[in-house]
């Protein structure tokens, strides 16, 4: 995880629970591309303990919504990844899954798994929280690149882009 620690700031004092959510699910998920190893609650509750640790979660409300959108992204990575995977596919058409950067990868799977599972957020704000973790772990033309993946996977939508639909 301290690869991808960008900051020595607290996460609390930088952004939004569902940003810190979002964060940690790609950074749980490239540490496992990095370990190749599968999910398992072991490996994420010690990550968890890291990322607590690293970033001063806390156990206050804050901590706890930032853990809980994440373990929400991570469970619909794991249960809804081959859909995930073939959405890659199919919209990269010119870059097979081994030519995009581990975490670049890791960022366009936590935003797709939002895109096609969480109806209550638009399109728009995943691919902007995309962009943002990219520009923030990756770099700039990584950010055209996810910006381009993930408005094609908007485009196969059936729902608006701008507006969550209500549960």
């Amino acid at each position: 995880m301290n690869q991808l620690n960008n900051s020595s700031r607290p996460l609390q004092d930088r952004m939004h629970n569902k940003r810190v959510g979002r964060e940690l699910a790609m950074q749980y998920l490239f540490q496992c591309a990095l370990t190749e190893e599968k999910f398992s609650l072991a490996s994420w509750n010690t990550f968890l303990e890291q990322a607590n640790e690293e970033h001063n979660l806390g156990t206050n409300r804050y901590g706890r919504k930032c853990r809980e959108y994440a373990e929400k992204l991570i469970e619909v990575c794991v249960s809804d990844a081959e859909r995930i995977e073939d959405t890659i596919k199919n919209v990269a058409r010119n870059w097979s899954p081994e030519r995009i950067s581990a975490v670049d990868y890791c960022i366009l799977k936590v935003a797709i798994a939002e895109m096609l599972n969480f109806a209550d957020v638009p399109p728009v704000v995943s691919i902007d929280e995309a962009v943002a973790i990219t520009r923030d772990y990756s770099d700039e033309r990584a950010c055209d690149f996810v910006n381009g993946i993930l408005n094609a996977v908007k485009s196969t939508l059936n729902r608006p882009e701008r507006e969550g639909v209500k549960a």
